[in-house]
């Protein structure tokens, strides 16, 4: 008799757990992405993630110091000649002082501005590897959650999994919730 009930319980069970619908690839796959999505939500975005801001941020300060340095020297060269221009008196002197001038700013723009250009030089070929770098980054980072999306899909399906988990899962609002279903 205790044998019988026994078959009878097992059977039964073995009945439900038939009866129950299972997910479809469909739901699965709803049930994943909204895993990964909730996954990626949790991870803290840093601003030092993205090289090309890094390089940028690298190079705006020394970039900045030497503009400020050439900004100087034409400063001191106007103020050294500030007081040779006011005492030119004929327009044919005044002109003769801004002809220095202008020669002694050329002088010190061409002396000043290679480095200059070499600083903005270097940033625009460091941006341009760190953009490729980026770019290769984020089509591995793509590809890796496509695979770990089909692996979470087939792992769904080929585990039977209940259609009321894969709904309850594709609708979780956090981590959290998404773990409590069942």
């Amino acid at each position: 008799m205790k044998r019988l009930a026994v078959a009878v319980m097992t059977v039964g069970l073995v009945f439900v757990f038939a009866c129950v619908q299972k997910a479809t690839k469909e739901e699965c796959q709803a049930a994943c992405k909204k895993q990964a999505e909730l996954q990626n939500a949790a991870k803290p975005k840093s601003p030092g993630d993205d090289p090309v801001l890094a390089v940028t941020n690298k190079y705006q300060p020394q970039i900045a110091e030497a503009e400020k340095a050439k900004a100087d020297a034409m400063a001191a060269i106007d103020k050294e000649f500030e007081a040779k221009l006011a005492k030119a008196k004929s327009e044919k002197d005044k002109a003769k002082v801004n002809d220095e001038i202008t020669k002694k700013k050329d002088e010190k723009s061409k002396e000043l501005q290679p480095k200059i250009d070499e600083l903005n030089k270097s940033m625009a070929d460091e941006r341009k590897t760190a953009v490729e770098a980026k770019a290769k980054k984020d089509a591995d980072a793509k590809a890796a959650a496509e695979k770990a999306l089909t692996a979470c899909v087939d792992a769904c399906v080929n585990a039977g999994t209940a259609k009321t988990k894969a709904e309850c899962q594709a609708k979780a609002a956090n981590l959290e919730a998404y773990g409590k279903c069942q």
